[in-house]
């Protein structure tokens, strides 16, 4: 039932429907619809009135990759509240979809907006309730989410006051597994190497930005001036020739300048 729901919404309104890709803008200059919620199933799960189950594109709540995590459990409590809050007084939310329409559970995946257009991703991330989580290719709002989360860090706000949820010194690589997750350290070196830039941080972790994902993200970017800054770098990890190592493939995975 929720495929024929999720393919009637997208059939009614995809000819109408025009977006503003800025991708430092989380406003949208239109909807595919227009629908009504039952319940708040998660901190980024809804249920529609209409029974259809819906994901929120772009982010995870705290609980998703930690189970069995005593204060994941609570902050996702408490984050699944806010949202519940956040749309108690709306009658209805409307619906942006991306490119890929449905996750592996047959749930629709959309960006969710408020009636006064604010968008729920932006704000549950700003506040730190839940972690940013793009899956390409539904990244049309990444700029934005991107934005929203590294303020979120820097402000130490909702799940990033936890030790345990923030990024973590490069030097602890050698403890990791191929788990990603933030990596905090000051650039100390910057080399080329076998088509790509590498990143040294803290003299332990070497992050590679292949040349092709520079051309594609990073063309304004001068990864030397980097260099005695801060960075936090989304990245599994691995030890390969005789050093730990990382990688950059998508803009989101790296913060400068922090």
């Amino acid at each position: 039932m929720g495929k024929f729901v999720y393919l009637g919404l997208l059939c009614a309104f995809f000819a109408t429907f025009t977006s503003d890709l800025h991708s430092a803008s989380c406003r949208s200059t239109g909807y595919h619809s227009q629908v009504k919620v039952k319940q708040v199933l998660d901190a980024d799960l809804i249920e529609l009135a209409s029974g259809q189950q819906v994901r929120l594109i772009g982010i995870q709540a705290p609980l998703r990759n930690r189970a069995t995590d005593e204060l994941a459990l609570k902050l996702s409590a408490q984050s699944s509240k806010l949202l519940k809050d956040i749309l108690a007084e709306q009658p209805s939310i409307s619906l942006v979809l991306d490119k890929e329409l449905l996750d592996s559970d047959d749930h629709m995946l959309a960006h969710v907006f408020l009636a006064d257009g604010q968008n729920i991703q932006q704000l549950l991330l700003e506040q730190g309730a839940v972690q940013l989580d793009i899956q390409p290719p539904n990244t049309m709002f990444w700029g934005c989410y991107f934005q929203a989360q590294k303020l979120a860090i820097q402000q130490q706000s909702g799940v990033w006051a936890h030790a345990e949820f923030q990024a973590k010194p490069a030097q602890q690589a050698r403890f990791s597994s191929d788990v990603k997750q933030n990596w905090l350290g000051k650039v100390v070196r910057v080399f080329e190497h076998q088509q790509s830039t590498w990143l040294v941080l803290n003299d332990w972790l070497y992050i590679q930005v292949p040349d092709s994902v520079k051309r594609r993200y990073f063309k304004e970017m001068t990864f030397s001036e980097l260099i005695g800054k801060q960075i936090i770098v989304n990245s599994s990890v691995s030890y390969k020739n005789n050093r730990w190592q990382g990688q950059v493939a998508n803009p989101w995975e790296l913060i400068k300048q922090f």
